[in-house]
């Protein structure tokens, strides 16, 4: 295997442990307000037709 691939294939490594690190961050953070003055988003109801 030649240096360039081993490099990519230690760029593709990195590249996965960081966005699941990233991933899992999002999925057991809690959800926080932006801000007191930021609207909440609209509820859009779905009709089955």
């Amino acid at each position: 295997m030649d240096i360039i691939s081993q490099l990519q294939e230690q760029v593709n490594t990195i590249a996965a442990i960081t966005f699941n690190t990233f991933g899992t961050l999002q999925r057991d953070a809690p959800p926080v307000r932006l801000s007191p003055n930021y609207p909440e988003p609209p509820l859009f109801l779905q009709t089955t037709r």
